[in-house]
């Protein structure tokens, strides 16, 4: 069930940006769609579900594997993702 509504959002938002909208509600749909196509990726769901396990572990090995993660490819979500997960670990000032 699941799966085919997130089909149904994905081809929604593809169909949507092919009518060439107005770039704030260009720039908003597509980010809607790269969400949604990362949620419905099982390879980007079970890399979340890693970089939730290393934020719980928390301990310096975890920190210094989410270090190498968020220095990689800016453009791949797991790197932005690792950037976020290290924001929440350190102590906030």
């Amino acid at each position: 069930m699941q799966s085919r509504s997130g089909d149904r959002a994905i081809l929604a938002l593809e169909l949507f940006l092919a009518r060439t909208p107005a770039p704030e509600a260009r720039r908003r749909a597509e980010q809607l769609l790269a969400k949604a196509r990362y949620v419905h990726d099982p390879d980007c769901m079970s890399q979340g579900r890693a970089l939730e396990v290393l934020q719980r572990i928390g301990g310096d090995e975890a920190v210094k594997l989410l270090e190498r993660l968020a220095n990689g490819n800016s453009a791949a979500a797991v790197t932005r993702d690792a950037k976020s997960t290290l924001q929440r670990l350190r102590p906030k000032p």
